[in-house]
């Protein structure tokens, strides 16, 4: 897997141990594509990181309330991007990993340094 990516179906994938997971990235006018969330093999959700501006450690998608135990979580680039988007760019950071009674947890795939600041706060 791979934590950037612009190739139709080309995914990125994790386990993790918890009740909710976010998924942190950055949103900007080139990271348009379309992507799909599965936990635990079902589709729970899609977004874009597309914004018209830079916005740098932001949470771009999170999940439902999930029984507390292990789940696999894998993100999907869909081939398709949003009509305002410059590029089709897929980009993931971070998973951070809420657990019931706990912290989140960060789980970092390829962290810019403004990602890095942000979990350190």
């Amino acid at each position: 897997s791979a934590d950037w990516t612009r190739g139709a179906g080309d995914s990125i994938s994790s386990t993790f141990t918890g009740d909710l997971v976010e998924i942190r990235g950055v949103r900007a006018p080139g990271y348009g594509a379309y992507c799909d969330v599965y936990i635990d093999g079902t589709k729970a959700g899609s977004f874009t990181a597309y914004s018209p501006t830079d916005q740098g450690a932001v949470v771009v998608w999170t999940s439902p309330t999930l029984a507390q135990g292990v789940h696999s979580l894998t993100v999907v680039h869909t081939g398709l991007r949003h009509p305002a988007a410059t590029d089709n760019m897929m980009l993931v950071d971070c998973f951070f990993v809420r657990s019931t009674p706990g912290p989140y947890v960060t789980r970092c795939l390829d962290c810019h340094e403004e990602m890095a600041r942000a979990h350190s706060q």
